[in-house]
């Protein structure tokens, strides 16, 4: 099998991706503020997929292997970001609510979520993502212990910031 010569096998996988794009527009919509940026991101989710394809053992779920994927992206992309100055104000009122797909409280934990870490963001959205947290473990690259631990944290950051309150990071 070549690069160029789809086979049965690369066939398989557009098709498992294209299963799990509503769940990476999801994952988009947590890390990015705009449709393009999102857009952006969710091309480079997938050109990283395919890159990568060959390393899926089956060891893994395919689900949890593209999370990792899909995650790392967006983590190295928010690393790519603050390497450069801002250009536009950060405000997410000033995009329509229309562009995000999800109910008022997604997007207001949307909001939220944005004063969390970026590692806090990945372990949130795979917990909403409805992940075991052996599975965030596993795309996180630890324990699901330190897992457990570390929603304890958001949530009560969370709490915190939904009541106007804005201790650290």
């Amino acid at each position: 099998m070549t690069a160029d010569t789809p086979s049965r096998s690369d066939d398989e996988f557009v098709a498992a991706i294209n299963a799990s794009l509503a769940r990476l527009r999801r994952l988009c919509v947590m890390y990015c503020r705009n449709a393009a940026d999102r857009e952006d991101l969710l091309q480079d989710i997938v050109v990283a997929a395919w890159r990568a394809r060959a390393t899926h053992r089956g060891s893994a779920a395919f689900a949890t292997w593209l999370y990792r994927i899909a995650v790392n992206c967006a983590l190295q992309r928010i690393r790519r970001l603050r390497a450069r100055p801002a250009t536009e104000p950060r405000d997410l009122e000033r995009f329509p609510a229309a562009h995000s797909p999800t109910p008022d409280d997604r997007l207001d934990l949307t909001r939220l979520s944005e004063r969390l870490d970026v590692i806090d963001r990945a372990v949130l959205w795979l917990y909403l993502e409805e992940r075991s947290y052996s599975e965030i473990a596993e795309v996180m690259g630890t324990s699901a212990n330190a897992v457990g631990a570390r929603m304890t944290r958001i949530r009560d950051r969370l709490r915190t910031l939904s009541t106007g309150g804005s201790r650290g990071a």
